[in-house]
């Protein structure tokens, strides 16, 4: 999934817009809320990206991935931006509090 930072508020594509929905994308909404960073489900339209302060992308893989370039230009300052390094950090920290909960809090 990829998810901006437009305008101080996070951004997505909602499921219903035709994008899968995604665990991971789902996680990182929840824990957005946590956060109380401002985040809104609603269609990205391209002529937006030149109006973003920061880009990533969601897999279940990989977690939260920094995107620092957009059409051959660095996005932001070309270095990850503090809403996606503030989310790949709560989304790490949650992964591995799952991962003790099921391994019985060792």
């Amino acid at each position: 999934s990829v998810f901006v930072v437009r305008r101080g508020d996070l951004v997505t594509h909602p499921a219903a817009a035709g994008v899968l929905p995604g665990v991971t994308s789902a996680r990182v909404l929840a824990l957005a809320a946590k956060a109380r960073l401002p985040a809104v489900e609603r269609p990205l339209h391209r002529d937006e990206l030149a109006e973003v302060s920061e880009v990533f992308l969601t897999n279940s893989t990989k977690g939260v991935v920094p995107v620092l370039e957009l059409d051959g230009k660095p996005g932001g300052n070309g270095k990850p931006g503090p809403a996606t390094l503030r989310l790949q950090k709560l989304l790490d920290e949650d992964t591995r509090r799952e991962l003790d909960e099921q391994r019985g809090g060792r």
